[in-house]
């Protein structure tokens, strides 16, 4: 049986017993929290299913998540409607990386100010590249190794 349920700062899913899990956030609803930064956390499937990598995002109205094919390394886009320093129209985004593997968490770092226009990684999992800033833009690829 597969349910899913919404506490205080929280969703729990539960899993059907072949491992598989299906549900549905519905679009209506809104848990932001003004006072609060953003967070994403991964958790072991295991009991007591322990944080394996945490980050709190500030700045921050929603988040893409994006996972390497291995599965050990997950990338964050946040982006806010807002850019409080007026220097760009579409808001502000921000880049994270999470790495299952070393169980490190930390913002990407880009040599041009401005958006975050798309970022991908490469088949093989372990690099990946972001396209950023002001037009003409910039790419950078970079490596988990």
């Amino acid at each position: 049986m597969t349910y899913c349920k919404f506490g205080e700062n929280q969703i729990v899913v539960s899993y059907d017993d072949d491992g598989s899990v299906r549900y549905m956030l519905d679009a209506g609803c809104n848990y932001r929290t003004l006072s609060t930064p953003g967070r994403v956390q991964i958790r072991s499937l295991e009991a007591p299913f322990a944080v394996v990598a945490a980050k709190n995002f500030f700045k921050s109205e929603k988040a893409t998540l994006l996972w390497n094919c291995k599965g050990n390394a997950l990338i964050v886009l946040s982006s806010s409607e807002i850019d409080t320093s007026n220097q760009s129209y579409y808001g502000e985004q921000h880049i994270y990386l999470l790495n299952l593997t070393t169980q490190d968490s930390f913002q990407v770092t880009v040599r041009k100010q401005g958006p975050i226009h798309a970022a991908k990684w490469n088949p093989s999992g372990r690099e990946f590249c972001v396209c950023h800033g002001f037009m003409p833009a910039m790419v950078k690829i970079a490596s988990m190794v």
